[in-house]
């Protein structure tokens, strides 16, 4: 299965309608030498020997496609997690994020 869509949250922010299409080509492995040459992280953090990262259709998010719908990521996983686990990458299908009530405005 491949993914589709990032749906990205700010610091703080767990309601967020930041949707992306992703391009076709799937992932990719960054390597620390990578990041490092192009200043990210900054040198606060430890950086990885290798990341995956995934290449945007567009800096602008889609949110329109979806009406512009809000989510709320602590609803997104089965289990509880604190705010600094979902500062992680996790999955969830199409079908389980519009099944989500959309947050009342």
């Amino acid at each position: 299965m491949q993914a589709k869509y990032l749906l990205l949250h700010g610091d703080g922010k767990l309601q967020t309608s930041l949707i992306f299409r992703l391009d076709e080509e799937g992932p990719r492995v960054i390597s620390r030498e990578y990041m490092q040459k192009n200043k990210y992280p900054n040198k606060k953090r430890k950086i990885a020997p290798v990341y995956i990262g995934y290449t945007l259709q567009s800096n602008e998010p889609i949110s329109a496609e979806f009406g512009g719908r809000e989510w709320d990521v602590t609803k997104l996983t089965a289990e509880k997690k604190t705010y600094r686990q979902l500062s992680k990458p996790f999955t969830v299908t199409l079908h389980r994020l519009m099944k989500l009530e959309e947050i009342a405005r």
